[in-house]
């Protein structure tokens, strides 16, 4: 397919290179110069806005890192929607249902539609093509689109068909994963300050039944405690929880843990963590218990 694609970024560059490699012709945007560095050798071809992208393709993807650049490259004068190819835009960001809901009535107004479908499992799951796709909307937009997910993605999940519910699904994921990363790395300061080996600590912990959960088995022995970079920046995951928490407030539902851990995650970016790895995260943690995880190297 010749497919347009608006963000190449972190997450949309592994995503842009799998379609490519998969022999898809791809119309590309970013505002970014230097973000088409990476990409190498592939062909692909450039437009100077998201309106260009969407004159010369029928589906075009964006993956954005704000509720502003997303509003900007689809509702903007040069956005998508003034594109006059474009039928069907996919949402890969995550970014909460009132602005799908958005979104979803300017395309009706402009005769195009919508199909959500934000993301998980980070850049290198992207490189892998082993990413965690939700996907919601129309039943004959999702089989269109389908053969372009699966060169990214290791599962695709169909929330609905209403635009929007993969957004309550991906933030749910995003909840459960970012209180217990937190969680997590509390409980193995404890037990490292308290003279416990963490290599002991995480064999214990992952021979179980229960606690066992992405920053034990993943995040901590693979990234953490290897020096690695998992590829998403701390300053995102402020940004799902915002988005996370705007839904529960919208349907009533009481998030007293979640709060704290979104108070934790915006003093983390206060504390300059912003723009540095999700990871990093485990160093405002280790600065107030005064003590530093072991770190070895990667490989």
């Amino acid at each position: 397919m010749k497919v347009g694609w608006i963000g190449v970024g972190n997450m949309g560059r592994p995503m842009i290179e799998r379609l490519i490699d998969a022999g898809h012709a791809l119309v590309l945007h970013d505002s970014n110069e230097s973000a088409y560095s990476p990409l190498g050798e592939r062909r692909f071809e450039r437009a100077s806005s998201p309106r260009e992208v969407a004159g010369r393709c029928e589906i075009v993807f964006f993956c954005l890192p704000s509720l502003v650049a997303v509003r900007d490259a689809v509702l903007g004068e040069d956005g998508i929607l003034a594109g006059d190819r474009v039928e069907l835009i996919v949402n890969c960001s995550t970014t909460g249902t009132e602005l799908v809901d958005e979104l979803v009535a300017a395309a009706a107004g402009a005769g195009k539609r919508v199909v959500d479908c934000p993301i998980s499992g980070g850049p290198e799951a992207a490189r892998k093509a082993a990413l965690s796709v939700m996907v919601s909307g129309a039943e004959a937009d999702i089989a269109r689109i389908r053969p372009l997910f699966e060169t990214f993605a290791a599962r695709i999940t169909v929330a609905g068909d209403k635009p929007g519910a993969a957004q309550v699904l991906k933030l749910v994921n995003n909840l459960i994963i970012l209180t217990a990363y937190v969680g997590t790395l509390e409980a193995v300061v404890l037990g490292a300050k308290a003279g416990l080996d963490v290599d002991v600590m995480l064999g214990a912990i992952n021979a179980g039944m229960l606690a066992p959960n992405g920053t034990t088995r993943s995040w901590l022995p693979d990234y953490i405690l290897r020096d690695r970079e998992f590829g998403a920046k701390l300053g995102m995951m402020v940004k799902d929880m915002d988005a996370a928490l705007a839904e529960a407030h919208r349907f009533g539902v009481p998030m007293r843990v979640s709060e704290l851990t979104g108070l934790m995650a915006r003093h983390a970016v206060d504390a300059g963590l912003g723009e540095r790895d999700i990871t990093a995260f485990a160093e405002l943690i280790e600065q107030g218990a005064g003590i530093r995880l072991p770190r070895g190297t990667d490989g």
